[in-house]
């Protein structure tokens, strides 16, 4: 586990990272509202196609309070590798989509950061994932922003991750999830600047 108030490319640490970084034309606060919305994910988001809040792990029942995440709210995210906003073909769907309990651990307003772990499913020894997102201002004034995505796969089933290359698909996911979250706040286009990390 990592320190919640250092960043998250200094401490948090795996088997399997995928980590980018995109400059965005829009102000910082826009793109983290687009990022809050999570009832209009299926509009935009070719990767997380659904982030909806749920009472428990178990049982992810919607919350009927869709607008106000805090730290140990649960998540349940439907995810398209490949990413894309069509559903897939329905033989394709059980390889294509996954669905999976997440626990917000951060939820920084201010900072506007937002950071996630993977909740119930398998034991951490087995598999464990953790993602931050970060929006912040680039110093370019208040019309353009920088969003930071950090995610860490852990556990033995994450070397067989690394071995089988899914770092490949995964990373497409977060990259073309970051373009899309540029293209809806801006209102077009307008990719410039990412860096794939390591």
């Amino acid at each position: 586990m990592n320190d919640d108030n250092a960043h998250p490319s200094s401490t948090l640490t795996g088997v399997l990272p995928v980590s980018m970084v995109l400059e965005i034309d829009a102000p910082a606060q826009d793109v983290w509202n687009i990022m809050l919305d999570f009832e209009n994910y299926p509009q935009w988001n070719p990767f997380i196609r659904n982030q909806t809040l749920v009472g428990s792990p178990a049982s992810p029942v919607p919350l009927t309070d869709q607008t106000d995440p805090k730290p140990g709210h649960y998540m349940l995210l439907h995810v398209h590798t490949p990413p894309q906003l069509a559903e897939p073909h329905f033989l394709l769907k059980p390889f294509q989509v996954s669905r999976t309990v997440v626990r917000l651990k951060v939820v920084d307003y201010k900072r506007r950061r937002l950071a996630w772990r993977t909740s119930g499913g398998f034991p951490e020894w087995l598999l464990w994932c953790e993602r931050w997102q970060m929006v912040a201002a680039n110093g370019a004034g208040d019309h353009a922003c920088r969003y930071e995505s950090y995610e860490v796969f852990g556990g033995l089933v994450a070397y067989l991750m690394w071995i089988l290359c899914v770092k490949v698909l995964l990373l497409r996911g977060v990259v073309e999830m970051a373009e899309a979250l540029s293209t809806r706040a801006v209102g077009r286009k307008s990719i410039k600047n990412i860096q794939i990390l390591q």
